[in-house]
């Protein structure tokens, strides 16, 4: 609810004489607090209520948090903006096999691999989904794209859409966009982290912004009519290329036994999807008597 509620302020900032009418939902996803979800057996547990909903067309766009995304959407479903990341650093875990607990505990003039500060796809920014082909909707959020996130999710999606991974595998980035420069770190990882194969790569883009006016053109997912596609298609190419380039050394036969190990312990557990009842929220602006100034 809080997404949500952040998302219709920064749309009644933008003064559009819309009014928006929040919708509560349910998703599966929210209320498993007890289960590694890799281990529920069950795909996009945070989104598929949400997007049957935009199907039937009862609602007209949803929020999510953007890692909670499958890198291939439903038929007719589409990104529509991303926002402006936070910081996607969330806490620090420390191996037992230090002495130390935490940051504070580290000796003087210590120095942390940035390495190690790798995140998940999409960590830290907002993305919103609608359906594709809906002009309206599209235009009403690309009021909120923030370009250069939205080109560094596309790299990291299309990075772990190319290496077939999932909230079941090990697999984090690290992105930058400065100078024009987009930078893309990446690895997978074994699930006792014992085995790992990382590696970065970059690209120059040209401008960023404009009015491109293309809708139709999907990047991993997503679309904007504000951001150069010639910038969309260099960020998919990136991801790609290093997911590719971590393949050759290796990686696909990580991510098997990774995938192996994991489904040895979703067998071992029992749960019963259908009995379960959570909340979630999702926008419906349409569906709404307009106000002044606006048409009907």
């Amino acid at each position: 609810m809080t997404q949500t509620e952040f998302v219709v302020g920064l749309l009644q900032k933008q003064e559009l004489s819309v009014a928006f009418k929040i919708v509560p939902m349910s998703t599966v996803g929210d209320h498993i607090l007890d289960q590694p979800l890799s281990q529920i057996g069950e795909k996009s547990l945070f989104t598929k209520e949400l997007e049957v909903a935009l199907e039937k067309k009862e609602v007209d766009f949803v929020v999510h948090s953007s890692k909670d995304l499958p890198t291939t959407l439903p038929d007719g479903m589409v990104i529509a903006a991303i926002l402006e990341r936070e910081d996607p650093r969330d806490s620090v875990i420390v191996s037992s096999r230090h002495s130390f607990k935490s940051i504070s505990e580290l000796p003087p003039a210590s120095v942390v691999d940035p390495s190690v500060c790798m995140y998940a796809i999409g960590q830290g920014a907002l993305a919103i989904e609608c359906r594709e082909g809906d002009k309206e909707t599209i235009e009403l959020l690309s009021h909120l794209y923030h370009a250069e996130t939205a080109l560094r999710c596309v790299a990291e999606r299309s990075f772990l859409r190319t290496l077939e991974g999932g909230c079941s595998v090990p697999v984090a980035v690290c992105s930058s966009l400065d100078n024009q420069v987009l930078q893309l770190e990446g690895g997978v990882w074994s699930l006792d982290g014992a085995e790992s194969i990382t590696g970065e790569s970059s690209v120059e883009l040209p401008t960023l912004q404009g009015n491109f006016c293309d809708i139709n053109s999907v990047f991993v997912g997503v679309v904007s009519s504000i951001i150069n596609p010639e910038c969309m298609k260099l960020a998919e190419k990136l991801g790609a290329g290093l997911a590719q380039n971590l393949i050759q050394k290796g990686a696909m036969d990580i991510l098997r036994k990774a995938r192996a190990d994991t489904d040895l312990k979703k067998n071992a557990v029992t749960t019963n999807l259908c009995a379960i009842h959570t909340k979630r929220v999702t926008i419906m602006p349409k569906d709404i008597q307009p106000i002044r100034g606006e048409r009907a």
